[in-house]
């Protein structure tokens, strides 16, 4: 499984409320668009993030989660999810190919 090269990942634009990157594998044979969209909760006054990624190529539909590692690898790369509070919400049904991710952090 290939990891998510950070060098590879190139930031398109950000807002106050979303971040977009553009990441090609090494190999430059897979391409997606990854996008961070984020909500401030009202209750607690936290930080809520959601995000998505895009395969560019339908060769992705059987990438064995692919793009949830891709997500999953910028994410602990970050250091983010090591923040108090954290807490990651996902399924199949919200991620194809979550449920057989072999991610390599």
């Amino acid at each position: 499984m290939r990891q998510l090269e950070l060098q590879a990942a190139v930031l398109v634009s950000t807002s106050n409320m979303s971040i977009e990157v553009l990441h090609n594998s090494s190999e430059n044979l897979y391409s997606e668009s990854m996008e961070f969209i984020l909500h401030t909760t009202v209750q607690t006054g936290s930080c809520r993030v959601s995000a998505q990624s895009s395969s560019l190529a339908l060769s992705s539909l059987l990438d064995i989660g692919l793009n949830y590692c891709n997500l999953n690898n910028l994410l602990t790369a970050s250091g983010l999810n090591l923040a108090a509070g954290f807490t990651e919400m996902t399924s199949e049904w919200a991620c194809l190919g979550y449920g057989f991710a072999a991610c390599i952090t």
